[in-house]
């Protein structure tokens, strides 16, 4: 039943061969299945994720194109359904070992051999050397099949949990910070190791096996490795389970001292992308709020995946309209892809095209363009957010996915209105200009009266009154009334959307004001739970932790945390000067003034001169 499925799904694969937009949803589609429901079955049989199982199918077939040798290399990637030769040509060398043109010369070498044996030495050795490269392709499979896999796996689970013994009592610092480093160096050289000996001992027994065919030897030999490897691996899962369940939070959630000797480690997601202002080719230029509202969405969405780095929207604004090439803007947001986009809007239908652009090669891995009419474009930014994650090779949660899938209105017009008042909330923003705040507010009232259920907005009119309560100096006197309606639309919008990340970080704000420190904590906490990416929540613990707890290290690992998440934020000045202050507090003044150095540049004049 298994291998009926599998061959199913490569047939169907086949079927659509050249077809460069057929991904996970279309054989979600002709399956009958979810996402979800074929992700799960299809990792458990083969370990991958279902767009790599797509992309290894039409890697296979074009290898066997390219050994009929009757089409050039950019043909056959088109054939099997890429659309573009350089990220074949990548992908092609990461499964194989070797690129196209390579495997096209090995294979009538291999020929030749085959039919004579009348050729000169050097040319053997030329032959000899080509045809190791072309074997070398299945090594990964058989290290597999020779238990080295296994045998890594179980040693690198092994490794992580001995790491994380030792850590607790070096956060505590009841021992040396240098025995953590010294284990992980000696984990580091001894995996190679490991590998080798797994890799030589399966050799020596196949050897013997070789030698005496005898069917109960070989059962037993060849079993000793993977028995002693399966103990391991099963011994290794049970005590991380134990481990994870059983440790106090407390203790394992122990923040690194800041002091001379130990720094605070920050997170770096493995993906990353810089989704760019969308660009506006609308006739009207009053459209460009259209083209930021979608862009918001996009970000919003992708936001909520643990596997992506995603940089903030305001990061990504600072660009429109720079003229700087795509390379530079990466290199300055620290990304390894960018999302360029343009929105086209004319009488009720709508056309947005995207791609993506892989920084390291310089060239596009993935583009689509969208026409659909205007009432559907909600479906439409869940569409292009879920095609991203596919393209990327992202692995998410279900959690992740049902957040991904939810569409934050059903009614457009209400969205409408919401995406205008984010546009005169963003100038509110810039220029700190009242009409502009209450234009926003207006808006935002609008969108609740045709869609009560929808929370960004909400969250919207929590904003505006949080920014009355900071920045309207004159109406101090409503600052009390300010503050409970913070925590009254932050209150709703969780009610009719619980998985709503700004509407925690709101609440947290509300609990900060109102002296209820704990409650802003878990709240804030919350919101990064669900949106990995909201550096403003990390601002803000960064903040309690320091300001009100009194507590440098954690505050300290907040806002290392805030860099990691987002290398050039907006607040990049306000973070770096409060890690500055921490470092003051701490006594490490030579490390406080190179920051403040480091930084001078980055904002003049924000930060103050140490006496």
């Amino acid at each position: 039943m298994d291998q009926y499925f599998l061959s199913k799904l490569e047939r169907i694969v086949d079927e659509n061969l050249n077809n460069e937009q057929f991904g996970v949803e279309m054989l979600a589609r002709e399956v009958s299945l979810s996402r979800y429901q074929i992700h799960r079955k299809l990792h458990s049989l083969t370990g991958q994720s279902i767009s790599r199982f797509i992309r290894e199918v039409r890697l296979k077939r074009a290898l066997l194109l390219l050994k009929e040798g009757n089409s050039s290399a950019s043909d056959i990637a088109y054939q099997v359904g890429f659309g573009s030769a350089t990220y074949f040509n990548k992908c092609f060398h990461e499964y194989y070992g070797s690129t196209p043109g390579e495997i096209r010369k090995i294979e009538p070498v291999a020929s030749q051999n085959e039919s004579s044996q009348q050729v000169d030495q050097s040319g053997v050795a030329s032959d000899r050397k080509n045809i190791n490269t072309y074997l070398q392709a299945g090594l990964w499979f058989e290290l597999k099949k020779d238990q080295v896999f296994q045998t890594g796996l179980a040693y690198l689970l092994s490794s992580w949990l001995l790491l994380q013994i030792i850590d607790i009592p070096s956060r505590l610092q009841l021992i040396p910070t240098w025995i953590y480093m010294t284990v992980l160096i000696l984990l580091l050289v001894g995996f190679p190791i490991i590998l080798y000996l797994a890799w030589s001992d399966k050799k020596k027994h196949k050897s013997v096996v070789d030698i005496k065919p005898d069917y109960k030897v070989q059962e037993t030999v060849t079993a000793r490795i993977p028995h002693f490897t399966g103990k391991l691996f099963n011994i290794s899962i049970f005590t991380i389970i134990v481990f994870t369940y059983f440790i106090p939070k407390e203790v394992v959630n122990y923040p690194y001292p800041v002091n001379k000797e130990s720094e605070i480690r920050v997170h770096d997601s493995g993906k990353s992308i810089a989704v760019l202002p969308f660009e506006n080719h609308s006739n009207n230029p009053d459209n460009q709020h259209f083209a930021n509202g979608i862009m918001d969405a996009v970000i919003n969405q992708l936001s909520t995946i643990h596997d992506l780095r995603i940089s903030s929207n305001g990061s990504s604004k600072q660009f429109q309209d720079s003229g700087k090439s795509i390379n530079e803007i990466a290199k300055e947001l620290d990304v390894d892809y960018v999302l360029q986009s343009s929105v086209q809007q004319y009488d009720e239908i709508i056309r947005i095209t995207t791609r993506i652009i892989d920084v390291e090669n310089d060239d596009y891995i993935w583009s689509k363009e969208y026409t659909e009419p205007l009432t559907d474009m909600l479906n439409i930014m869940t569409a292009i957010a879920t095609d991203i994650v596919t393209e990327l090779d992202l692995t998410i949660t279900p959690r992740e996915e049902t957040l991904l899938a939810r569409k934050p209105t059903v009614d457009f017009s209400a969205y409408d209105l919401y995406m205008k008042g984010r546009m005169y909330y963003g100038n509110y923003l810039s220029l700190f200009n009242k009409d502009d705040l209450l234009a926003a507010e207006k808006c935002y009232s609008g969108a609740i009266s045709i869609d009560s259920t929808f929370a960004l907005a909400y969250v919207g009119l929590g904003e505006i009154s949080e920014e009355k309560r900071e920045r309207w100096r004159e109406l101090s006197i409503y600052e009390a009334e300010y503050t409970d309606s913070i925590g009254m639309f932050a209150t709703k919008a969780i009610e009719l959307n619980p998985t709503l990340a700004n509407a925690y970080a709101l609440r947290g704000q509300y609990f900060e004001y109102t002296g209820q420190i704990d409650k802003a904590i878990q709240n804030q906490q919350t919101a990064i739970s669900l949106n990995p990416n909201l550096i403003e929540s990390y601002v803000n613990l960064g903040r309690i932790w320091f300001d009100i707890k009194h507590d440098p290290a954690r505050g300290m690992m907040y806002y290392k945390h805030a860099i990691s998440q987002n290398k050039n934020a907006i607040l990049l000045p306000q973070i770096m000067y409060k890690i500055a202050v921490i470092y003051q507090h701490v006594e490490e003044y030579e490390k406080a003034e190179e920051i403040l150095n480091q930084h001078a540049q980055l904002s003049p004049g924000f930060f103050p001169t140490y006496a």
